[in-house]
Order: structure tokens, then C-alpha cells, then sequence
């Protein structure tokens, strides 16, 4: 079995989100993971998920199992998620007439955004993000063969 750098999967996942939903997801896994983003600097979520994700050793195996479990709990309910949103935007602009409808606009693209990522994210976890694959990865990461350990 070839092993992928599960780091580097996760990564590039969350990365090519569409921006519709990438800057809510890396801050859902930043927060998830206990890494304190910094709310005011949106920009950084990119950075700061690459610097957590490809961390070596232990850390970087524990990086990889708390970002998959964050992404299954974000990703699980997403359906819900937008039809709560969507509800909830609907009954601001109801009670505050002044309240721009930007955001319900938006989201229709959100919902089909979310299903392609849910469609990819679950492709990943049959395959390179398998229970199977991560534990492969965990050894084969921690080996002297593949430079760590």
C-alpha cells in the first residue's frame, strides 16, 4: 500500500474549498482543534491550518485525526446547518425590513458548494482518509523508513 501524506490531503481539501465556505470550515478545524484563530484576521486561517496540519511526529498524526473528526462533525450536518441558516436569515429580514438580503442571495451557492464538498469529503474518507489509511499513515509516519521517528 502506497501512503499518502494524509497531512497534505487534508490540507489540500480544505484549501480548494470554494471561498463561499472555506474561511467557515478552516475556522470550524482551527477552533475544533483547539488553535485559537485569530477572529479579526480571516487571512491567516490558511497559514495557520498549514502550520497545524504538517506538523511532525505525534503531533502532526493527533493534527490529522482531530482535522478528519472536526471536518466528519462540520460537514454531518450540513444540510441542516443551511436550512437553519437560511431560516434564520429570512426571519431577520422579516423583523428588520432594513436588513440587507446579501446574504440570502448567497445561499443556493452555498448549498451547492457544501454538496460538492460533502460529495469530495466523502470520497476522501472511503479512500486516502480511511480508518484504514490513517492507521497506515500513523506507522509508516513514525517510521525510520519515511525520515521520522
Amino acid at each position: 500500500m502506497e501512503s499518502l501524506d494524509a497531512r497534505k490531503v487534508l490540507l489540500q481539501f480544505l484549501t480548494e474549498l470554494p471561498d463561499t465556505i472555506r474561511t467557515e470550515e478552516l475556522l470550524l478545524v482551527l477552533a475544533y482543534c483547539g488553535q485559537n484563530p485569530n477572529l479579526n484576521d480571516s487571512d491567516s486561517f490558511p497559514e495557520s491550518i498549514e502550520k497545524y496540519l504538517l506538523q511532525g511526529g505525534l503531533s502532526g498524526i493527533g493534527a490529522v485525526l482531530c482535522a478528519r473528526a472536526s471536518i466528519d462533525y462540520t460537514l454531518g450536518d450540513v444540510n441542516l446547518k443551511m436550512i437553519r441558516a437560511e431560516e434564520d436569515l429570512k426571519a431577520l429580514v422579516a423583523k428588520h425590513p432594513d436588513f440587507p438580503e446579501a446574504g440570502l442571495l448567497g445561499i443556493p451557492l452555498r448549498k451547492r458548494h457544501y454538496a460538492a464538498a460533502l460529495e469530495k469529503w466523502n470520497a476522501l474518507r472511503a479512500n486516502e482518509l480511511s480508518d484504514e489509511s490513517i492507521r497506515y499513515f500513523g506507522q509508516m509516519f513514525l517510521s525510520p523508513r519515511w525520515g521520522r521517528g
